[in-house]
């Protein structure tokens, strides 16, 4: 089941967004990897990981969809400094600000969300996601960007990166 329709203007903003701040994109949730394929075609660089329905496991798929390596668990799942998870229309219950907590914990600075208005506050918890870009797709979805190092702005991120 595909939940964001992706599309050009969709894999342009996340292009011009790595381009503004370098990291690996970890398209968290991907499902069959519609997101990663198409970020994958515009060379960037992808992994793509879901849970199962069990919760319990993740699985880390190549660019096409296919099962690329073995099965992990969720918390096998290592993430770094350098990764910017992309939730796109996640289920709710919990899972975005799981990811995004985890991926504070390891020291990522930033996140991509990209979702409907009425969803953000849900799926993010306790983080706060600023605007992007509206309308990105055909259900109305917004992206936003979830900064994860807690009273920060993107100048003073941008300044300390360029130290």
């Amino acid at each position: 089941m595909q939940f964001v329709t992706v599309n050009d203007d969709l894999v342009e903003l996340i292009a011009s967004y790595v381009e503004e701040w370098p990291g690996f994109l970890i398209d968290c949730g991907a499902g069959e990897g519609h997101l990663t394929e198409a970020l994958v075609a515009d060379g960037l660089s992808v992994i793509a990981i879901d849970v199962r329905p069990d919760g319990d496991l993740v699985l880390q798929r190549d660019a096409t969809g296919g099962l690329d390596g073995e099965v992990l668990g969720v918390k096998a799942w290592t993430w770094s400094a350098g990764m910017i998870p992309v939730i796109a229309r996640p289920c709710h219950g919990g899972f975005a600000s799981r990811v995004l907590k985890a991926a504070q914990a390891a020291g990522c600075v930033r996140a991509l969300y990209i979702g409907k208005a009425e969803n953000v506050a849900d799926d993010l918890g306790e983080f706060e996601g600023e605007r992007l870009t509206e309308w990105c797709g055909k259900d109305g979805e917004d992206v936003y960007e979830v900064l994860l190092v807690a009273g920060t702005k993107n100048e003073e991120l941008k300044g300390n990166e360029d130290d």
